[in-house]
């Protein structure tokens, strides 16, 4: 495939995933107004730092796997194929920019506040749980 048909395939992808919106696990859509609040990790399996994030981040997903309004996407940069699919995921979730800017800093988490996918707060390399669970609560409440 050339480099201009990749371009346009990847164009038609994002305009029908925008179009149909972003679907979760549970089949309700990422991007529509169920989705209040959306925490993404950078993850790479070689990143020392996401050893101690994911863990965390991990427990988070389990501990509001009932609120549906709660998303968790992971970004793994690990590998150049890796970083391509990130790249897809973060474009099709509306986060291309922010993906863009930090697909270096693994062990970083944004808290984006949903729909307007407004970055409310940002960790790197935490696992303090506490820190977490704080920003998800404040966010909430906004």
């Amino acid at each position: 495939m050339t480099h201009l048909a990749g371009k346009l395939t990847l164009l038609l992808v994002s305009l029908m995933l925008l179009t149909m919106g972003a679907w979760a696990k549970d089949g309700l859509p990422v991007t529509r107004e169920r989705t209040k609040l959306m925490l993404v990790e950078v993850h790479a399996d070689w990143c020392p730092r996401c050893k101690r994030v994911t863990p965390v981040f991990e427990e988070l997903q389990k501990d509001y796997a009932s609120q549906k309004n709660i998303r968790f996407v992971v970004l793994d940069v690990t590998s150049k194929a890796s970083k391509v699919e990130a790249a897809k995921k973060a474009e099709m979730l509306g986060l291309a920019e922010w993906f863009t800017k930090n697909r270096s800093k693994t062990s970083m988490v944004g808290v984006f506040k949903m729909p307007e996918r407004k970055l409310v707060k940002t960790f790197a390399n935490q696992a303090n749980k506490q820190l977490y669970v704080d920003a998800i609560t404040e966010s909430l409440k906004q």
